[in-house]
């Protein structure tokens, strides 16, 4: 089974607009399960209608977005999200409610998360991040990151995640490791093509 991941709102927006830190991604997307939090469609519903986009846009959008498993929240993401946004606190990095359930997202999926915005998440415990450096201004360097966050450049130093969910219908199910996540559309993707 290919491995998993969480994809963050800003990559999503860098493969739906052809920027140019999109081809940095596309290596850590190829073969694996994508996923994204409830949040970043809420996040990508926003930011259309900050920016007046057309039907036609929104349309493309939607469109593009079936290519991910949406992961909705439940109580157990409830949970993991309180944890992951009192860690970061604690750690003195506060993190933005958004990038806590996108994080927690990935945590409680057990998958990593792929993210240009590595300096959003450094006080998160426990979450898999990986990054395109050369598709960031920011130095390569992280600095004071606990010891679990980790900046993963390749797909395959990552584990194997366990999620199935239905194409054919909105089936909510439980899968070993996947607490309680309710998932909408599966697709592997072999390739990511620009719609």
């Amino acid at each position: 089974m290919p491995e998993g991941c969480v994809v963050d709102t800003d990559v999503i927006s860098y493969l739906f607009r052809r920027d140019t830190r999109a081809e940095h991604y596309r290596p850590l997307l190829v073969g694996r399960l994508l996923s994204v939090s409830f949040m970043t469609i809420a996040e990508l519903d926003r930011w259309s209608l900050q920016r007046n986009w057309g039907l036609a846009r929104q349309e493309r959008m939607a469109a593009y977005l079936e290519r991910f498993t949406v992961v909705l929240v439940d109580r157990t993401l409830c949970r993991t999200w309180a944890v992951v946004a009192d860690q970061a606190r604690r750690n003195g990095r506060p993190i933005q409610t958004a990038d806590a359930w996108i994080a927690a997202t990935a945590i409680m999926l057990d998958v990593p998360l792929v993210s240009n915005n590595r300096d959003d998440f450094t006080g998160v415990e426990d979450l898999r991040l990986l990054t395109a450096p050369q598709a960031s201004s920011e130095s390569i360097t992280l600095r004071n990151v606990p010891t679990s966050v980790t900046t993963l450049s390749s797909p395959t130093s990552t584990s194997a995640c366990c999620m199935f969910a239905s194409i054919a219908s909105s089936v909510m199910m439980t899968i070993s490791a996947v607490p309680a996540a309710l998932f909408r559309s599966f697709w592997i993707i072999e390739a990511i093509e620009m719609s």
